[in-house]
């Protein structure tokens, strides 16, 4: 068994190992000791991270100067979406929540009312586990159990009946296309007005999700097994006015012999 091994199994899991080597070391008055402790705690939210998001990563995004000016300018002159009062819209009886793991469904005005019992997080399908980032011990092999989780969160919401009054973005396609030189990638979306705060970028070595957030309340969502491997972090994206560019390193055997994609990667199944 190697150190390593040892190690977690005399205190049961990684981060415990890992404190303990930090407690090991200051205790021995080693000169390096805050280092590592630096380094063990960026560790432990880099794992966590990548726990909570299917073994995938936040990449590094840096904002421009003028798609965030852009981005405030639109927002200032933006009119509030006109919507109809829930109470006067034509819901059919029956019609089930739109929020993930909500079952209520809608027998009458009242139902506006009811505070509901969703997931706020977001479908992780790793590996063989299926489970909502919001819940992640509560895994599951088969899709039909997954989707019967019960929502982990009350509330404060109440339910809704329909994406718009839910605040659901609805989805809305993006011309993309890709470009490398040598063992760098780079993909460009275009797309304009991106939210920066309400988008996400996640990588691990082999998958890219992305999900971005335009135009006051259209979704982008683009989810691939990449063509080759990449080192996640030295993958980075920056969110320009008139697009998106994400540059992906690559990793890896296709990196050292310098092999080329055809296309960036293959569609994941949702």
């Amino acid at each position: 068994m190697s150190e390593c091994a040892a190690l977690v199994a005399k205190y049961g899991t990684m981060e415990a190992a890992l404190m303990e080597f930090v407690k090991y070391c200051k205790a021995e008055g080693m000169a390096d000791a805050d280092e590592i402790e630096a380094s063990v705690a960026s560790i432990l939210v880099s794992t966590q991270q990548k726990e909570e998001h299917g073994g995938l990563r936040p990449m590094e995004v840096t904002v421009t100067p003028g798609a965030q000016r852009a981005f405030d300018k639109f927002m200032a002159e933006a009119k509030p979406l006109e919507t109809e009062a829930s109470e006067e819209a034509d819901i059919p009886i029956g019609k089930a929540c739109v929020r993930k793991g909500c079952s209520t469904k809608y027998v009458g005005p009242e139902s506006l009312k009811t505070l509901c019992v969703h997931h706020p997080g977001h479908a992780v399908f790793h590996e063989t586990y299926k489970y909502w980032s919001c819940c992640d011990r509560n895994k599951k092999y088969d899709f039909d159990e997954f989707m019967a989780i019960t929502g982990c969160r009350e509330g404060p919401e109440t339910c809704a009946f329909d994406e718009t009054s839910a605040g659901i973005p609805k989805r809305a396609p993006c011309r993309h296309d890709f470009f490398q030189v040598g063992s760098t990638v780079t993909l460009n979306i275009y797309a304009k007005k991106v939210d920066p705060s309400k988008s996400t970028f996640l990588i691990s070595d082999t998958q890219l999700r992305v999900s971005i957030i335009f135009d006051l309340g259209k979704e982008f969502a683009l989810n691939l097994n990449l063509s080759g491997s990449v080192d996640p972090t030295q993958c980075k994206v920056e969110i320009k006015e008139p697009k998106i560019e994400i540059t992906l390193k690559k990793g890896g055997e296709g990196a050292v012999q310098g092999a080329a994609w055809e296309v960036i990667g293959t569609p994941i199944e949702e």
